[in-house]
């Protein structure tokens, strides 16, 4: 599944609504419709956890509008609540890109558990 925020900003609603889309049947994503988005990032969690997925985000540093990078910006509110999703992840089967150009210390609290840096990548491209 790839989310790159150099096409939009996507928040954590939209995410889960695009993974759940996919992962669940048809009767499954319009139950999940009515559901709070509690409920509704638990059940995709625990999909994603349960089985062996590829989530990428790229382009994170657009998310805070760092220098050079496209403006597709989250609100703090929002890069935390994307952040705790993430987090969520994390000990689960599905493997989990970040793909920025900076650090990205706003994740680093329950999420990277190891980060790379790519070497040949402009301005050394963080890949966690």
């Amino acid at each position: 599944f790839y989310f790159g925020y150099d096409q939009r900003a996507w928040t954590r609603e939209q995410i889960l609504r695009d993974l759940a889309q996919r992962l669940l049947t048809p009767r499954e994503f319009a139950d999940y419709q009515s559901w709070k988005i509690g409920a509704q990032q638990a059940l995709v969690t625990e999909r994603l956890r349960a089985s062996r997925r590829l989530v990428v985000l790229d382009n994170l540093e657009s998310i805070t509008g760092q220098p050079l990078a496209i403006l597709h910006t989250l609100t703090p509110a929002e890069q935390e609540a994307l952040r705790k999703f993430l987090a969520e992840l994390a000990g689960g089967r599905t493997l989990v890109l970040l793909g920025s150009r900076s650090e990205e210390k706003w994740l680093s609290p329950g999420t990277l558990s190891q980060r790379l840096v790519c070497s040949r990548c402009a301005g050394g491209r963080s890949i966690a």
